[in-house]
């Protein structure tokens, strides 16, 4: 139990200085692509932000699977994923269109999840 909740954690921190850590380069990186209040222009924003979701998600799955030792982590961290996400895309709804939102949910499960099973598996 400890094990898994450890390796939870450890998924979720991961997940979150990379996504955090990401999004602050892109900023630096391309400052093209935003606002100066910080909102995304266009569709590139968008587009990198899905696909550094995905593989950051990936990586997240990977590292709780191989410390739980149990795919059933990989679906906590999921889920946990998730729920943190919709806290957060309530306060900034208005600020992405609703297919973005819509995929990035997909983004952190989907994701976490294949890494887990296919993992498990391997």
């Amino acid at each position: 139990m400890l094990r898994r909740s450890g390796a939870v954690a450890a998924g979720f921190l991961l997940w979150t200085v990379l996504w955090l850590t990401a999004n602050a380069l892109f900023r630096v990186g391309f400052p093209q692509w935003y606002r100066d209040d910080g909102q995304a222009l266009g569709l590139m924003p968008f587009v990198v932000n899905l696909v550094t979701a995905t593989i950051v998600s990936l990586l997240a799955g990977y590292l709780t699977t191989r410390i739980a030792k149990t795919v059933h982590a990989a679906f906590i961290l999921s889920a946990l994923q998730v729920i943190v996400g919709l806290g957060v895309a309530v306060q900034f709804f208005d600020v992405a269109p609703l297919w973005y939102h819509s995929i990035f949910y997909s983004s952190l499960y989907l994701p976490t999840f294949w890494e887990a099973t296919w993992h498990e598996h391997s």
